[in-house]
C-alpha cells in the first residue's frame, strides 16, 4: 500500500511530526491549518456529497457522538468550520474527515495540473 499523505495539524505538532518523518514519512507529510479559509471547501465538498449519497458514514457510535457535538461557525467572510456546541465535546471525528477531504480536494487539484496535463473528469 502507497501512503499518498498524511495530513496533521501544525499546531504544536513538532514531536509527532519529527517522529513520523524519522520513521519514513517526510515525503507525506503535510500540515493542515485549522483556519476558517481551509475547512470551507471540504465543508462544502462533504455536505454536497453527503446529500448526494456519494459520501457515506457508517454507523460507528463515535461518528454520531463526533457530527452531534458539531456545528458550523460562519466567519465574516462567508468562511465556514466546525466548532464544539460546548467546550468539553469532542468532534475529532469531523477534523479527521474534513482534513481528508481537504487532501483529497488538494491532491486531486495537484494530479490534474501535474507536469501541464489537463485533469480528465470522470462521469459515472
Amino acid at each position: 500500500m502507497r501512503i499518498l499523505g498524511i495530513g496533521y495539524d501544525p499546531w504544536k505538532s513538532l514531536e509527532v511530526v519529527n517522529m513520523l518523518g524519522t520513521a519514513g514519512g517526510w515525503g507525506t507529510l503535510r500540515g493542515l491549518r485549522q483556519t476558517y479559509g481551509h475547512f470551507t471547501a471540504p465543508v462544502e465538498s462533504f455536505e454536497h456529497g453527503a446529500k448526494t449519497g456519494r459520501i457515506f458514514i457508517n454507523d460507528n457510535p463515535i461518528n454520531y457522538y463526533c457530527f452531534g457535538n458539531a456545528v458550523l461557525d460562519i466567519d465574516n467572510l462567508d468562511n465556514c468550520k466546525p466548532v464544539k456546541r460546548r467546550h468539553n465535546q469532542k468532534i475529532d471525528g469531523v477534523i479527521t474527515m474534513l482534513m481528508c477531504m481537504r487532501q483529497f480536494i488538494d491532491y486531486e487539484r495537484a494530479a490534474g495540473t501535474e507536469q501541464g496535463k489537463t485533469k480528465e473528469r470522470i462521469e459515472d
